[in-house]
């Protein structure tokens, strides 16, 4: 791979790495104060074992904010280091209260919901106002 993008040498990823661009995006919105949901956290692995310590970095969230909260149907979730608070939910709904949260981010996994707009319905509802999705 390394001779058809030589920039991975320099750091262990490139310019096409879309996991890179989204949690740039994500770090640029980040504040002290905030609240996120990672949802569909799950055992938080991919983030905590990435050989790359650059990516690695970046993944993390947690001690950037005031809390990171993961959101999963698996129990895995309660396991995940990377999280201040974990829930596992068996529906679309999310037990959090009312305007709660200041950032959603969700990475590889409305492809796997059943009802996708339940879940965005419940993101709304526990959404800031001008909060982050």
């Amino acid at each position: 791979m390394e001779a058809l993008r030589p920039e991975i040498s320099a750091g262990g990823f490139d310019r096409y790495d879309g996991t890179m661009q989204f949690y740039h995006r994500v770090n640029a919105l980040l504040m002290p104060d905030f609240t996120v949901v990672d949802f569909g956290a799950g055992r938080g692995v991919n983030h905590i074992e990435d050989q790359i310590k650059y990516r690695r970095e970046l993944l993390k969230i947690k001690g950037k904010v005031r809390e990171t909260i993961g959101v999963d149907v698996d129990n895995a979730v309660k396991t995940n280091p990377a999280l201040d608070r974990s829930i596992v939910i068996t529906g679309s709904e999310i037990p959090l209260p009312d305007n709660s949260v200041d950032l959603i981010l969700s990475d590889f996994t409305f492809e796997h919901l059943g009802d996708p707009a339940a879940i965005a319905r419940s993101f709304d509802r526990i959404l800031k106002p001008g909060g982050w999705l």
